[in-house]
């Protein structure tokens, strides 16, 4: 973290949230940012993934991380924008979420959907400007190990683009979330930008963009936050109004391409 007293954006939510510092720095050296992420832990009021290997107290404690980052940004006032992200698929794949810290409820998209609405909304309510960043195109493999072990046969990159169809398919559920949340709140997806009809990328400019599945690298994140130029656009976005999914800010999630 840096100086949190004078911190001007905060990245909230998972691992998926993480991943966007580097390339938020990358894109402005003098960011006053400060970093509110937990692995697996989404940026939600009340639901926590319960994941079997981690126990019910992992989950307790993505609870109170959250209750923790709440109390955080009311009392650091000069906090304007809020990037959040998540993976969102812990909270559709296992069985049961926990809500409100305290009892276990079956895992559903509409679940999902509403407590990401109250989340936004308790941000907006409560002053903040906020932006919804989209995890990048994945279809369940290792595309960062595809790229390095291509690397080092001497094998094209291309063998390892993602087919779009397939992340369109593994990905449904959190495409719907996504296209939800965006028909009233900023959302940025790279889908633009990585994919084209039929496949999506896997690096920009010669740099490998992803560490495994889904993660960008610290490389690949800087390059895309030099490329897609992140804080400016998280800021635009977070900056404009969303109508009835009409208006939609630069890089934003078309929910009619889903």
């Amino acid at each position: 973290m840096r100086d949190e007293s004078k911190a001007r954006n905060a990245v909230w939510g998972d691992s998926y949230a993480r991943h966007l510092v580097d390339g938020i720095i990358a894109s402005k050296p003098d960011v006053r940012l400060v970093q509110l992420t937990k692995n697996n832990c989404g940026p939600f009021l009340d639901l926590a993934p319960i994941l079997p290997r981690l126990g019910r107290g992992w989950s307790e404690g993505c609870a109170q991380h959250n209750a923790d980052v709440r109390r955080f940004l009311l009392a650091n006032r000069s906090i304007r924008y809020v990037v959040l992200s998540s993976q969102l698929s812990q909270y559709l794949n296992e069985k049961t979420v926990l809500l409100d810290g305290r009892r276990e409820v079956p895992a559903d998209i509409k679940t999902l959907i509403d407590d990401s609405r109250s989340t936004l909304a308790w941000l907006e309510a409560n002053g903040f400007k906020t932006v919804w960043v989209a995890p990048p195109p994945q279809n369940g493999r290792d595309t960062g190990l595809c790229v390095a072990r291509a690397r080092l046969l001497g094998q094209p990159i291309e063998r390892c683009e993602l087919s779009l169809k397939d992340v369109r398919a593994d990905n449904k559920d959190v495409l719907q979330v996504i296209a939800d949340i965006g028909d009233d709140y900023p959302v940025v997806s790279f889908m633009d930008y990585l994919c084209d009809e039929d496949f999506c990328k896997v690096e920009d400019k010669g740099v490998a963009l992803f560490e495994d599945y889904g993660h960008f690298s610290a490389g690949g994140s800087r390059q895309m936050g030099l490329s897609f130029n992140f804080y400016r656009t998280f800021v635009d976005a977070a900056e404009q109004e969303v109508l009835s999914g009409v208006m939609k800010p630069a890089g934003a999630l078309d929910a009619s391409t889903l």
